[in-house]
């Protein structure tokens, strides 16, 4: 067997910075299952508040990652190629960034012609009052005139120099009756009208945003279902959903995640705990128990064709009673960040993924992360055992800790 040299890095979130995966190098050692590649991303949310969230991005830029993801591209003050909705995009791209556009709602113009009751309208009456302030996500009923709006602010888009920075997404959640007020059908006929738009720009198009539970068969998803085995139209865009994976105690679970129909290219476009805090939950996120649960989700991945996961949310809203960003309302980074960043120093140019009764193992390129799931008394000795080479490491690991090798 092969003799190679590890160096133990300390079990601290502070010492390695994001990398920038330019390349997708081979990490090639016989006896392991196949290479596989994922990408963080982050959302900012609604596009008209991504100003917000500059302290974070420019410590993200500085870590190398590239992708962010914004929604509801149509409010009051954003309308269809207008400078301010031109501004909230370049605040994401003049960081060279690369952004998710959801194209999840609809231009407030076509608001008074596409009131029909929805079901948040009808059962929450108050809420709809206060979301639809904010927000229009009624499926247009003139067509000619919402294809007019998306041409318009496309042009626009690609005439400011902006399109080579964007990707697109069509919906988030539309099998949510909260974050679409519309049919199934009518959102085939949304789509298949994005999707001859957005093919003149020769840009990445997914679908569709989806909820956690899209493909676990409830009433609500299996038109979208049929959908997505069934329409021509949407075949060669990449497919995307969301997993909110808490099991009521604050912890990921997995075993809750979708299973996927899947496609050349699948991501999470949000994924994360319960949004709103709950006593006890923020405890298990923001530790270094989250770095496992992040291994796990890598595991997660390899199964299931995913190439790009966007962590929800970025940051604290406490308007909203949201405590589970990445970084706090000020824009600092938390515990949960330093966990995601030192995953992505990892895996970077590339994972696997070993599994044993004693260790959860990710190996990247040039480093080797290693969790303890149970007390490993000779850490040589185990990862020898379990990886199949020879390392030079020595030590114990306790459960529930973890060290970083480098090569």
């Amino acid at each position: 067997m092969k003799n190679k040299s590890w160096i133990c890095l300390l079990g601290t979130a502070l010492f390695i910075t994001g990398c920038d995966r330019t390349t997708q190098l081979a990490i090639a050692q016989e006896g392991h299952s196949d290479i596989h590649y994922v990408e963080f991303g982050f959302n900012v949310a609604y596009l008209t508040e991504a100003h917000k969230f500059n302290a974070a991005l420019d410590t993200l830029k500085k870590d190398g990652f590239k992708h962010i993801r914004a929604f509801e591209p149509f409010s009051p003050k954003l309308k269809p190629g207008s400078s301010n909705q031109l501004e909230s995009i370049r605040s994401i791209t003049d960081r060279e960034m690369t952004l998710l556009l959801s194209l999840s709602n609809f231009p407030y113009k076509d608001l008074e012609a596409s009131t029909q009751p929805s079901k948040i309208s009808v059962k929450k009456p108050d809420l709809h009052q206060r979301m639809v302030k904010y927000t229009n996500r009624y499926a247009p009923n003139n067509m000619s005139s919402y294809s007019a709006s998306i041409r318009k602010m496309m042009n626009r888009i690609d005439n400011a120099g902006l399109m080579s920075s964007l990707e697109f997404e069509l919906g988030n959640e539309p099998d949510a009756p909260r974050y679409y007020w519309g049919s199934p059908s009518q959102w085939k006929v949304i789509t298949d009208t994005l999707m001859e738009i957005l093919s003149e720009y020769d840009r990445p198009i997914y679908c569709c945003g989806f909820t956690s539970s899209f493909a676990h068969g409830q009433k609500e998803q299996l038109a979208y279902l049929e959908y997505l085995k069934n329409d021509t139209t949407i075949s060669d865009a990449g497919l995307t959903y969301h997993a909110y994976l808490h099991n009521g105690k604050g912890d990921l679970d997995l075993s809750r995640a979708p299973s996927v129909p899947l496609r050349t290219r699948n991501m999470l476009t949000e994924y994360g705990h319960i949004t709103y805090y709950k006593k006890g939950y923020e405890e298990k996120i923001h530790t270094d128990k989250y770095l496992f649960h992040l291994m796990e989700l890598l595991d997660y991945c390899a199964n299931n064709g995913i190439n790009r996961v966007y962590f929800f949310p970025l940051m604290d809203n406490l308007k909203h009673r949201t405590r589970h960003g990445l970084f706090d309302v000020e824009g600092k980074p938390k515990i949960s960040y330093e966990m995601v960043r030192v995953l992505n120093g990892v895996i970077s140019d590339g994972y696997r993924i070993h599994k044993t009764k004693k260790s959860l193992i990710v190996v990247g390129s040039s480093q080797m992360l290693v969790w303890a799931v149970n007390d490993i008394s000779d850490l040589k000795r185990h990862l020898n055992k379990s990886y199949g080479e020879e390392l030079s490491v020595y030590g114990s690991l306790e459960k529930g800790h973890w060290k970083v090798l480098q090569k």
